[in-house]
């Protein structure tokens, strides 16, 4: 979120106080609301956004160009779409200032593999005093 709001992003939040309060239904009730406004194009940035795929390749097959932002091991509903176009955020200069630690079950040996912690369990410990 704070990276999207970092490079010129307005961004939505809604906390998540139980299973019915998502963000989801507003968000969707929005784009519907600036698609009958004359929409010139669409970014979503959502990390689990399965909900969104139906109405956005709807908008993007009337024409509109629709991006979807997010990381792509998070995002396989917007890759897998013929008429969306996906950009990781991590592929967008300036957002980050150094490669993410970022490993895609993709990439990982069929037999799977052991990862090791970005750091020792003690150190959230030490972190809290």
């Amino acid at each position: 979120m704070d990276a999207l709001r970092n490079v010129g992003f307005a961004v939505f939040a809604k906390p998540k106080i139980d299973e019915d309060s998502d963000v989801d239904r507003d968000m969707l009730e929005h784009i519907d609301k600036r698609y009958r406004e004359g929409l010139a194009a669409l970014v979503v940035a959502s990390a689990d956004g399965q909900a969104f795929r139906q109405p956005l390749e709807e908008i993007s097959r009337g024409g509109i160009p629709v991006q979807v932002l997010g990381f792509r091991e998070h995002a396989s509903w917007a890759l897998a779409s013929d008429t969306l176009e996906f950009v990781d955020l991590e592929d967008i200069a300036g957002v980050f200032r150094e490669p993410l630690p970022r490993i895609g079950l993709d990439s990982l040996p069929e037999q799977g593999a052991w990862l090791q912690p970005f750091r020792p369990l003690s150190s959230l410990l030490t972190s809290r005093m």
